[in-house]
């Protein structure tokens, strides 16, 4: 999926930004509520690449600081990497 399509499509694209900066579990569930149904984690992970850039916030249903993974969805056990 083009960069352009999954940001027209995510279900978070119009969210506030900064409910996505989580980087410890107990701040996480107001931005880990926009991934539990969203059917874009693969193209969420393939975009930006959280293990790989360190990445420090919320994304692929997860809350990520430094590339790993602090706490996730339980929801989603069919996401595949």
């Amino acid at each position: 999926m083009r960069y352009v399509d999954f940001v027209r499509q995510a279900p978070c694209r119009d969210a506030d930004p900064s409910l996505f900066d989580a980087t410890s579990a107990e701040d996480n569930l107001e931005g880990l509520e926009y991934c539990r149904t969203c059917p874009l984690w693969s193209a969420c992970d393939e975009h930006i690449e959280p293990a790989k850039n360190s990445y420090d916030g919320i994304a692929v249903g997860a809350v990520w600081k430094d590339g790993r993974i602090v706490a996730m969805l339980r929801a989603r056990i069919d996401y595949k990497r």
